[in-house]
C-alpha cells in the first residue's frame, strides 16, 4: 500500500492492527509478516514527510484557515493531528476484548499463575480506532462508533461553537465585496468522571475461570460506554453530568410529519438546506422497528426495497445507529463535524480490591472509570427529530 493521505494512513493502520492481532496470537503466515512489516514502514514514512510539511509556519496557517487545529501546546496534541485523521472511540470490538483480556492476566498475577491479585489496577489508553464502522462498511452498535474523539492532556478544555452562519461569497469586480458573517463563541468546558463498581465476585470463581475477570471487564466497559452515550445524548448539563446533544440550545428541531418516513427525510432537507452534510441517523430500537415495518393502505410494506436497506441499516441512503440512549419521542440526524466526544490522555482505569467485609468473605470488586466531555461544535448541524 502506497500511503500518500491521512485516508490512505487510516487504512493501513487499520490494515496493520488486524495483522498485528493475528501475529500476537501466531496465526500470522511469513507474506503476512511481510505485508505488516511493509505498512509499519509506509506510516513512519508518511508521519516523517507530515512532520517536515509542519515546520513550515507557511502550512500550519494554511491548516488553520481550513479549519485544522494545530497544535497550541495547552492540550498536548500532536501538531499533525489535523492532517493524519480522525479518531473513534472502541469499546466494542476487538480492541475492547484486548482491554478485557489484560484484566484477567493482572488479576491472576499474569499467564499461568495460579493465585489472585488481592487489589491493583490496570491503566489502559482510551480504546480509538482510526476509522468509524461506517468508513468501514460495518453496522456501528453505538453513537460513540461514528462521533469524533479528541484527547485532552487537562481536564479542563476551550473549544468554539457556531452561533450564526451567513455566507455572502458572490461574483466581484470592483467596489466593495461581500461580506460574510459566522458567529462563533468561545465554550469553557470539563471533561467529567464517569465511573460504576461491580458486584463482590468470590475469589476462587476468579481463580477456578481465567475468564470471568476478562468477562466482568468486559461488561463494566459496556456499562461504562452505555453511560457516556447517554450523557452525550441527553445529558441535563446540571453538575456532575455533561451537557448533552439535546439540552444544547441552537440545534435544530424538526417536528413529527404524516410518519416517521416522511419526518425523517424533512430532516434531511433541514441539514442540507442549512449546507450541513447526513452523517448518521439515531434512532431508538422501536423506532428503528416502525419504520422498518411501515405500511401503505394497500397493506404493502411502504418502503419497499428502497427507503430502507437492512443490511448496511441505512435509511433514505444514511446509515441508522440503534441507541437505547435516546429518551422517548426522539431520533437525531448528525452532520460529523458538529459533535465530537472529549476524552483525557490517563485513559480507561480499572481497579480491584475489597471493601467493608469483603476480605472476610472472599469477595473482590471492580471499578471501572474514566473521563469524558461533548462538544456541540456546530449546533445547526444537529436536527432533533420528534417521532411521535
Amino acid at each position: 500500500m502506497n500511503v500518500k493521505t491521512a485516508q490512505d494512513r487510516a487504512a493501513a493502520m487499520s490494515k496493520a492492527d488486524e495483522l498485528a492481532a493475528q501475529a500476537k496470537a501466531g496465526e500470522l503466515d511469513d507474506a503476512g509478516k511481510t505485508e505488516l512489516a511493509g505498512l509499519v514502514e509506509e506510516v513512519k514514512a508518511f508521519d516523517e514527510r507530515v512532520s517536515k510539511a509542519l515546520e513550515s509556519k507557511t502550512l500550519i496557517d494554511a491548516v488553520a484557515a481550513l479549519g485544522g487545529e494545530p497544535k497550541t501546546g495547552e492540550d498536548g496534541e500532536k501538531s499533525g493531528e489535523a492532517l493524519t485523521g480522525r479518531k473513534y472511540l472502541a469499546f466494542s470490538g476487538r480492541k475492547a476484548r484486548a482491554m478485557s483480556g489484560n484484566l484477567s492476566k493482572a488479576m491472576l498475577g499474569g499467564v499461568g499463575t495460579k493465585a489472585l491479585v488481592s487489589s491493583g489496577s490496570v491503566v489502559t489508553g482510551t480504546p480509538l480506532e482510526n476509522q468509524s464502522p461506517i468508513e468501514l462498511q460495518r453496522i456501528p452498535t453505538s453513537l460513540l462508533d461514528v462521533l469524533p474523539v479528541k484527547v485532552h492532556g487537562t481536564p479542563r478544555y476551550r473549544y468554539l461553537r457556531q452561533t450564526s452562519r451567513d455566507n455572502q461569497a458572490a461574483p466581484w469586480t470592483s467596489g466593495a465585496k461581500p461580506e460574510s458573517s459566522y458567529g462563533i463563541e468561545s465554550v469553557d468546558a470539563e471533561l467529567t468522571v464517569i465511573a460504576h463498581v461491580s458486584d463482590g465476585l468470590n475469589e476462587y470463581d476468579v481463580l477456578d475461570n481465567a475468564e470471568l475477570a476478562g468477562f466482568v471487564e468486559a461488561e463494566m466497559l459496556h456499562g461504562l460506554r452505555r453511560a457516556v452515550e447517554a450523557q452525550v445524548i441527553g445529558g441535563s448539563g446540571t453538575a456532575p453530568n455533561l451537557r448533552g446533544i439535546l439540552n444544547t440550545s441552537g440545534i435544530v428541531v424538526q417536528a413529527f410529519a404524516t410518519d416517521l418516513v416522511t419526518t425523517t427525510r424533512k430532516a434531511i432537507t433541514a441539514l442540507e438546506s442549512a449546507a450541513f452534510v447526513p452523517h448518521a441517523f439515531a434512532m431508538a430500537p422501536q423506532v428503528w422497528e416502525a419504520i422498518s415495518l411501515q405500511r401503505n393502505t394497500g397493506g404493502s410494506f411502504d418502503l419497499g426495497n428502497v427507503a430502507v436497506d437492512r443490511a448496511a441499516q441505512r435509511l433514505h441512503g444514511v446509515p441508522v445507529v440503534v441507541s437505547t440512549a435516546l429518551p422517548a419521542g426522539k431520533a437525531l440526524l448528525l452532520d460529523q463535524s458538529s459533535v465530537r466526544v472529549d476524552v483525557d490522555s490517563a485513559g480507561v482505569l480499572t481497579k480491584w480490591g475489597t471493601v467493608g467485609n469483603d476480605f472476610a468473605e472472599n469477595v473482590i470488586r471492580v471499578r471501572t472509570e474514566s473521563r469524558f466531555g461533548v462538544s456541540v461544535l456546530r449546533p445547526g448541524g444537529v436536527v432533533s427529530i420528534e417521532t411521535e
